[in-house]
């Protein structure tokens, strides 16, 4: 999924969207199987991200950097992948 960092950082962007998708979910009438992926996936960044290294190692990541190209991914065993226009982030 891509992410909006053009007026706040990364950390910001993911627990506004964590939240915009659990309001969501229980406003559904159905299932939602990619609702459901995107909402493990956002709450696993969250738990496991190191957010102020991200934002020191990458001033991207500290939002209000123009437009670039920020994704968040499902990763390997049940982890995120954080891309920065097409690059994988450490």
């Amino acid at each position: 999924m891509k992410l909006d960092l053009s007026e706040h950082c990364i950390q910001t962007e993911i627990k506004r969207r964590y939240n915009r998708s659990i309001s969501r979910y229980f406003k559904l009438e159905k299932e939602d199987p990619q609702l459901e992926a995107d909402i493990e996936v956002l709450k696993t960044a969250l738990e496991n991200l190191d957010f102020p290294h991200l934002r020191s190692a990458h001033a991207a990541l500290a939002g209000g950097q123009g437009d670039p190209v920020v994704e968040l991914a499902a990763g390997d065993a049940g982890g995120v992948v954080v891309r920065l226009d097409g690059r994988t982030v450490d």
